[in-house]
């Protein structure tokens, strides 16, 4: 409401859509959601028709979007100069590996504690130490880069840390104690904790 802007030439609707990359976001867009539906039905069958058509149609709808992105005349939705500078392009890595590890984490963890005969609840309450591990360490590498100007000692902090705590809990089993259980689960959960802040700020 208080934010002073530096006027701007405004363009009319005509202009927007003239200028719009419609063809880039919906191939974006359809192309994603296909896989999504098709990893989802592989949850069922990986060699269902429906799930080897959603993936590959998918597929195919991403890569296209990537070319006609590198050749359109419009403003790209997906910028391929991100790709051609080393820091950007590495981040965006980092970003996609990290989610991986952060999704797959915050549905098996709880499904483990759930095979061991934890209700839906009791699951969520001891996947605490992985999920506030992470909050916390977010919030104070957010600070720590705000004062200190430094983004890539925390991203390599980041990574030793998560990938140490994600390959620990290999170590999980029906036998582990409550203790070690939660001790694993906040070791990956700062660490990947940590890789949401500087991925922000980095891009």
């Amino acid at each position: 409401m208080f934010l002073k802007l530096n006027p701007r030439p405004s363009k009319t609707f005509m202009q927007h859509v003239r200028e719009f990359d419609f063809i880039g976001l919906s191939t974006l867009t359809a192309g994603v959601s296909m896989l999504l539906v098709g990893f989802n039905f592989g949850e069922t069958s990986w060699s269902a028709p429906r799930t080897i058509a959603l993936l590959v149609a998918g597929s195919v709808l991403i890569l296209f979007a990537c070319v006609f992105e590198h050749y359109t005349t419009r403003p790209p939705i997906l910028p391929p100069r991100l790709f051609k500078t080393r820091s950007p392009a590495v981040i965006l890595l980092s970003s996609f590996i990290h989610s991986f590890a952060f999704f797959a984490a915050s549905y098996f963890v709880p499904l483990y504690f759930q095979i061991l005969g934890a209700s839906a609840t009791m699951s969520g309450v001891k996947s605490i130490p992985m999920s506030v591990g992470g909050s916390i360490m977010a919030i104070l590498c957010g600070i720590i880069i705000t004062r200190t100007k430094r983004y890539r000692p925390i991203i390599w902090t980041g990574w030793f840390i998560g990938t140490l705590g994600t390959g620990l809990m290999i170590m999980m089993s029906d036998t582990t104690s409550i203790a070690v259980q939660e001790i694993l689960i906040l070791i990956a959960g700062v660490g990947t904790g940590m890789l949401f802040q500087p991925a922000l700020i980095g891009e």
